[in-house]
């Protein structure tokens, strides 16, 4: 029965051998000793580290050998048959052949670097080491460099107070000169250097003010902008430009040159018809055409008319007028005629427009007696001498019979006659005696057509007789 048990654990480790490398042990503490996992911080056959045995009777506690045989005291512990203190020696810090390589220390039973750090096994600057930048562990790729604790990719130098190109030099050229470029501009070539991080001092000239003399004084890609003068074409040459700018020039100085149409330049733009040297503001206005000859904006000013020769119509059409003609002289216009012409005259009652206003029998003088209370009604009329048999003809003149206001509707003209007839025509014994009362009443030539003669008989009553203008004359028989 032990053969097989034998036999048994044989085969375990064989097969445990077989997959070392596919052993687990992760756990704390576990540490693979030859092909199995074991626990160095109790194991007493590997304390503190693989093959590291305690003495007989001793155990294994937190990866020290400790027991009542242990020959080590003061806290030191038995490694290989020394008695070490773990907690200093480098060979066995913090346990039994744990040795600290690569220049570090063992302090309180660590492996310590005393410039760096302690990663796998050797003192590294984890500001610097590319397998442990930053940290323990942490590698860069590919050609990264380790700069200030982080992976960095080389690149050519930069002005920024960093070594870019990790040469170990700051901002500085290929020739270890400082860094510097070209700043060139319009006014010129130039350069400027790196100092700590800042392009300064650059060699280029500064710009300046624009001026007007063929140069880009202020270095924006331009010649004389703004600083020019606009000179005007002269085609007639009388000393004033045509204010045209199709036909004007920008430059420094009045261009001795000739103009785009084979003229002049001129330094003003007065000119209103640079085709004629005739026109022009130094020339006298003249009333023979009807130009503004003194390019003011205005034609023949102060010509008492223009142009000289032409005609015009004068006088009216209104009423009775007749229009005429006038010729304009250098003296003005000529007096207004024509074989026709016909001028306003004195307005008559007439009822024709005399005097060419538009208004006919106007603004006439009353008659003699209008107003006086005499003559405007029956019992107010105006007595006349007495018409006697045979005697001479009693007139009353036109101008006694017209009411001068152009507003009145109309006019009545009262006359009282006594017809004194002979007794020898009388019937002895009779009441009445027969006679025969003429009056005439002759309308003007050209005058009113609304005349009324009436004629009553005896007292003021109803007319006995009424007229029309077209009658001549009219005869009461009584």
């Amino acid at each position: 029965m032990t053969k097989w048990t034998v036999l048994l654990g044989m085969l375990v480790a064989l097969t445990a051998c077989g997959d070392a490398d596919l052993l687990d042990c992760s756990g704390t503490g576990q540490s693979i000793c030859g092909s199995i996992c074991v626990d160095t911080t109790s194991n007493a056959m590997h304390c503190g580290q693989c093959n590291i045995a305690c003495a007989q009777g001793a155990i294994c506690t937190d990866s020290a050998c400790l027991g009542d045989d242990d020959p080590c005291t003061g806290g030191d512990q038995s490694c290989g048959g020394n008695c070490v203190d773990t907690a200093t020696d480098a060979d066995h810090c913090g346990g039994c052949n744990n040795e600290c390589d690569g220049g570090a220390v063992c302090t309180s039973g660590r492996c310590a670097c005393s410039v760096g750090t302690y990663c796998s096994g050797v003192c590294v600057h984890t500001e610097t080491d590319i397998k442990h930048c930053g940290a323990c562990g942490n590698s860069c790729r590919g050609t990264q460099v380790c700069i200030d604790g982080d992976c960095s990719a080389m690149v050519p130098e930069q002005c920024d107070g960093k070594d870019n190109d990790l040469d170990g030099v700051t901002d500085e050229a290929e020739d270890g000169t400082p860094l510097a470029q070209d700043c060139s501009n319009l006014c010129g070539p130039g350069a400027e250097t790196c100092h700590d991080g800042v392009w300064t001092a650059c060699g280029a000239p500064e710009p300046a003010d624009e001026v007007c003399d063929g140069l880009d004084n202020n270095c924006d890609g331009l010649v004389d902008e703004g600083v020019t003068t606009t000179y005007y074409e002269d085609f007639d040459e009388d000393g004033f430009g045509d204010p045209n700018l199709v036909f004007a020039v920008q430059a420094c100085q009045l261009p001795d040159g000739p103009s785009v149409n084979g003229g002049i330049y001129s330094e003003n733009a007065d000119d209103c018809d640079d085709t004629s040297a005739d026109v022009n503001p130094d020339v006298d206005e003249s009333c023979e055409d009807e130009y503004d000859n003194d390019c003011d904006g205005v034609v023949n000013e102060a010509c008492p008319c223009a142009p000289v020769d032409q005609t015009q119509s004068c006088g009216s059409d209104e009423g009775v007028c007749i229009a005429g003609t006038q010729a304009c002289l250098l003296i003005g216009w000529s007096e207004c005629s024509g074989d026709d012409y016909i001028t306003p005259g004195s307005e008559i009652c007439s009822g024709a427009d005399e005097d060419c206003d538009g208004a006919v029998d106007e603004g006439l003088a009353d008659d003699m007696h209008e107003g006086d209370g005499r003559n405007d009604t029956c019992e107010t009329g105006r007595q006349l001498r007495d018409a006697e048999q045979d005697g001479r003809v009693v007139a009353v003149q036109a101008a006694a019979l017209y009411h001068g206001e152009g507003d009145a509707p109309q006019d009545s003209d009262w006359y009282i006659i006594t017809a004194d007839e002979s007794a020898s025509l009388c019937i002895p014994g009779a009441d009445v005696c027969t006679f025969t009362f003429g009056a005439r009443f002759t309308v003007p030539d050209g005058g009113r057509d609304d005349y009324v003669v009436c004629v009553h008989e005896g007292d003021c009553g109803a007319c006995s007789v009424i007229v029309l203008m077209l009658l001549w004359a009219l005869v009461a028989t009584q």
